[in-house]
């Protein structure tokens, strides 16, 4: 357990009384192991109390600081004295230095040397007050990881005293936050920091720190309104919202790592950057919106408006690295939607297109909020005529309304003015097809792929090169023999070369590459060839592919991936699991659960799911 609260609430005078140095000034007892040893004398409660200031003896050796207790107590003999002391030295790796003094060793070493003495005599429980607080920095994070090694091995119940969040929410397993005196919270550090008790525990916890809002809260025309200086947005209907309505004023409290940097779009706040702190692999920016200060935490140096930074962001905003294909096909949409279009337009392509931008609206509309981006083919809109592709026009931009990225699958290709022209229609200034990223097809070499990563740069978005696709004749080609190494990863050398002068703070470049989940032992080869390539992964779940088989193409921070499904997941309501539970009417709630499923497969396999291995 950790005691956290600021200089003065508590802390120490509570730890000072379990051990017996003070008495509690009620008549509460002080239980240990089951026995309560409140009116005991320190000497007789078998507690180890480490301070802040080490309290080695100056003259003593360290052998001699480690055993002092053991000494003190005259009923362990010198084997048994000499046994322990080298068990707690080896444990706490002070082998080499037990017959220096204390003034012979490091600031980390010595505290090594005060744990020991605690540890030596085999307590019921430790109490640590603040003891690394006289360390530097680099020497608090390694103690802070040499304390929890030592007491998950030993597994002796530990207090730790703290005004330091990060040491609380890093080593304890329970942390009381404390204020004046008084526990305010008693939880698991996830619950302190999600779920706070009360406004304290809400400011107090958080570096930097949450940032708090007041608002109105106001019905216009039956609907629920939050109101700020920076923001007016509706209360979508969730638990607990109906009790807002007659609450008036609030507190909104935004956690800093929950404001993404994005470009203008409907539901962003517009905001002035009026200081940058940087923080190495993070920034913090002090914001200024509609005269209320905020600060955000973002990944990188700068604010994350390159493409790659954007969609890391939104990958981790939704906690998902799912993208939903909306390739829809007439003969698998749900009956009905295809008949009342025809009923209002005709049996002609007009009433199909119709079609299939209404049932793109419903799948959006149901999977927005669970996964970063969604990936139209074009070639199911192109087929349709200027009908399709006003439907793919009207696709794309419902899916940025909503908050979407949106990947263009068009695989376009050409060379010169013929390349520059699919660039701008596709990656340019905002127009009917633009889209935040386009597939192309590099098989005209540079010539053909330049154009598209020159316009994706100059407007921040993204190319996505096929390089090991996921369909069974792929081998024909990209498998061939190339001075002795096979196609694909020569492709795969010249992407990451591509990109090179394109990436973003995350490290990943704005040139990605198409790599298919169905060959996963190639997947596996590409990303250790492509570490600056967000890889886009078709083949998963109707091509057969598995989580397993895509957990290579990630990294340890769940990013350099996102992994397509198109029929799975847009048609599920018409298979299983989910045929028995969805009407065709309920197609949009059969794509949610199945993307949300896909999520957690696919972070279970990388070993990010909570619970998971």
């Amino acid at each position: 357990m950790v005691l956290l609260g600021p200089s003065g609430c508590g802390k120490t005078t509570t730890l000072r009384c379990i051990a017996g140095l003070e008495q509690p000034d009620n008549d509460d007892a002080i239980w240990v192991k089951g026995r309560n040893i409140t009116r005991l004398q320190p000497k007789d409660r078998n507690l180890a109390f480490v301070f802040q200031d080490t309290a080695l003896f100056p003259h003593l050796s360290i052998r001699r600081n480690i055993s002092f207790g053991l000494d003190m107590h005259k009923t362990y003999g010198r084997a048994e004295r000499r046994r322990r002391v080298h068990e707690v030295a080896e444990l706490l790796h002070v082998e080499d230095l037990l017959e220096r003094k204390p003034h012979e060793v490091s600031g980390g070493q010595a505290q090594r040397v005060a744990l020991g003495r605690a540890i030596v005599m085999e307590p019921d429980a430790f109490l640590l007050d603040e003891p690394l607080a006289n360390l530097d920095a680099a020497l608090r994070v390694e103690m802070r990881t040499e304390i929890k090694r030592i007491q998950k091995r030993l597994g002796i119940s530990t207090i730790f005293v703290t005004h330091d969040q990060e040491e609380a929410l890093s080593l304890g397993d329970v942390i009381a936050v404390m204020k004046d005196g008084e526990v305010q919270q008693v939880g698991t550090p996830h619950d302190i920091y999600h779920h706070p008790a009360n406004f304290f525990v809400a400011t107090f916890i958080g570096s930097p720190p949450l940032n708090c809002l007041p608002c109105q809260v106001q019905t216009d025309n039956g609907t629920l309104n939050l109101a700020s200086r920076a923001f007016r947005l509706p209360l979508e209907a969730a638990d607990g919202t109906a009790s807002l309505r007659h609450q008036g004023e609030i507190m909104l409290g935004i956690r800093p790592e929950l404001i993404a940097i994005a470009p203008e779009r409907p539901d962003t706040v517009a905001a002035r950057v009026s200081l940058i702190e940087p923080l190495g692999s993070r920034t913090i920016l002090i914001l200024e919106a509609g005269g209320v200060e905020l600060r955000a935490l973002v990944q990188g140096e700068t604010s994350a408006l390159h493409f790659a930074d954007r969609l890391c962001a939104a990958i981790d905003a939704k906690g998902s690295a799912v993208v939903v294909g909306l390739d829809p096909r007439p003969e698998s949409l749900p009956p009905h939607l295809l008949a009342e279009c025809r009923a209002e337009l005709g049996d002609n392509v007009q009433a199909v297109a119709e079609a299939l931008w209404r049932f793109n609206r419903g799948i959006i509309d149901s999977v927005h909020d669970v996964v970063p981006a969604v990936k139209p083919q074009l070639a199911f809109y192109e087929r349709y005529g200027i009908p399709g592709l006003q439907a793919y026009a009207r696709t794309t931009q419902h899916a940025k309304e909503a908050g979407l990225l949106v990947i263009a699958d068009g695989k376009r290709n050409d060379i010169g003015s013929t390349a520059g022209a699919y660039a701008e229609a596709f990656l340019g200034a905002s127009g009917d097809f633009t889209a935040d990223a386009l597939t192309v097809n590099p098989f005209l070499g540079r010539d053909g792929i330049q154009p598209f990563i020159d316009c994706a740069q100059q407007h921040d978005r993204g190319v996505f090169v096929l390089v090991k696709t996921s369909n069974p004749s792929a081998g024909d080609l990209q498998d061939m023999q190339v001075d002795g190494q096979p196609l694909y990863e020569h492709l795969g050398r010249l992407v990451e070369s591509w990109g090179e002068s394109s990436r973003g703070h995350n490290g990943y470049s704005s040139v990605g590459a198409v790599v298919g989940a169905t060959w996963p032992e190639q997947a596996a080869r590409l990303r250790s060839l492509m570490q600056h390539t967000l890889f886009l992964v078709p083949g998963y779940g109707a091509q057969g592919a598995t989580a397993a088989d895509v957990a290579c193409c990630f990294d340890d921070r769940g990013h350099g991936a996102l992994i397509n499904a198109s029929r799975s997941i847009i048609f599920a309501w018409s298979a299983e699991p989910y045929a028995s539970r969805y009407t065709e009417s309920d197609y949009g709630a059969a794509a949610r659960e199945a993307a949300q499923r896909m999520g957690d497969e696919i972070r279970k396999a990388q070993g990010r799911l909570s619970g998971a291995g």
